[in-house]
């Protein structure tokens, strides 16, 4: 099964991983790169009421160091789930 199913643009050209800063190619180790980061990032999360707006700031907080998209509004399916 793939890991994601996204528009095309938020590939890694050739893979089904998604565009990250550190140019990782290999699904486990952008997940643990990804739960690390975010684990690294969680004391100082955003407050807030988690509204759209405020979640989008813990995503863009949280995975900066992951994504360039990091809190923009995006579609992905990961394992079949909405995000």
């Amino acid at each position: 099964m793939k890991r994601y199913k996204v528009a095309k643009p938020h590939l890694i050209p050739g893979t089904n991983i998604l565009k990250n800063k550190p140019g990782i190619t290999n699904s486990k180790d952008l997940d643990r790169f990804e739960l690390l980061s975010f684990l690294a990032r969680l004391d100082t999360t955003p407050e807030g009421d988690l509204s759209t707006d405020h979640l989008r700031k813990i995503h863009a907080h949280t995975l900066q160091d992951v994504y360039e998209w990091a809190g923009e509004s995006v579609f992905l399916l990961k394992n079949y789930v909405r995000l």
